[in-house]
């Protein structure tokens, strides 16, 4: 069981989880179904 909420997001072929935390997510647009985060290092694998 998770401790907080996870975005599953997709990129490409990649699908990314991000937890929900306002350290990581910097804007969320709605209508222009847009996301910024703030990743720190080694969160995901490129």
């Amino acid at each position: 069981m998770l401790a907080q909420d996870v975005w599953e997001i997709q990129k490409d072929d990649k699908l990314y989880m991000i937890p929900v935390v306002k350290e990581f997510i910097m804007s969320v647009d709605i209508k222009a179904k847009k996301v910024v985060v703030q990743l720190i290092d080694g969160l995901i694998e490129e």
